[in-house]
């Protein structure tokens, strides 16, 4: 029966390795393609060549942008997953300036909270912390673009970053959003997951962002800590070990 058990196992690894190397590589075979889209559109948008004939061809080809560049990032997100479940992503730690990673992720989704009439803001201690500036700057976008999808118009977004009593390093993003049930906090860093019903769902997404986000975390040597009402909003906290114990 151990036998069984070990052999069923080394399969199961298998086979998980090679649908992770199948997506990984499809994924880049599709981000191509749909950034030769992206490009064109934006040459012709921009009328580099001559004016576009008809107004009508010009709300078509950003319909076309803005399509392509949302497959693009769902895309993205697989490709990550696909990674971190092949077990391939490789850390390189340096020192990080919490207080300049916390600012550049706040401006860097400001289009998109513009677009949805929510306001981000940011403060930070002068913290330097040794980590992986590359896995930070993509736990703290996802993190910040969530709360800013499920955030109302008007809402507020808040980005902050501190040092915890036991010298800890504490970001915490706190919005004023839709909110999580419950029951379903344990729930929301499931890849795939979805708290609305798939039916009902008025948020764009493939439900990686807090998966990738939390096994990033623990890759880190940290802990994500997730507080939410329903109706009032969500507040998500990182807690990363005062010096790093990387999981690998």
């Amino acid at each position: 029966m151990e036998r069984d058990l070990r052999a069923a196992k080394e399969h199961s690894d298998i086979a998980n390795v090679a649908k992770a190397n199948f997506i990984a590589n499809m994924s880049h075979e599709l981000r191509t393609p749909l950034n030769a889209i992206i490009g064109f559109s934006d040459v012709i948008l921009s009328e580099v060549f001559g004016p576009v004939g008809n107004l009508s061809y010009k709300e078509y080809l950003s319909y076309i942008k803005k399509s392509g560049k949302h497959l693009l990032d769902l895309i993205s997100d697989i490709l990550e997953w696909s990674k971190l479940e092949a077990g391939a992503s490789h850390f390189r730690y340096e020192e990080v300036l919490l207080g300049d990673l916390i600012a550049q992720c706040g401006r860097m989704v400001i289009p998109l909270a513009e677009g949805r009439g929510v306001a981000v803001r940011w403060d930070a201690s002068d913290i330097v912390l040794n980590s992986d500036v590359r896995a930070l700057r993509q736990i703290l976008i996802n993190l910040v673009t969530n709360a800013v999808k499920f955030s109302s118009k008007g809402g507020n977004v808040r980005i902050s970053g501190r040092r915890g009593d036991d010298q800890t390093v504490i970001i915490e993003v706190a919005d004023q959003g839709i909110g999580i049930p419950a029951d379903k906090i344990s729930e929301v860093t499931r890849p795939f997951y979805q708290v609305e019903d798939g039916l009902k769902r008025s948020h764009e997404g493939t439900g990686l962002g807090l998966a990738i986000a939390s096994q990033l975390i623990g890759l880190l040597g940290g802990r994500l800590d997730i507080q939410s009402e329903p109706g009032k909003g969500t507040r998500v906290r990182v807690i990363l070990p005062g010096q790093p114990k990387p999981k690998f």
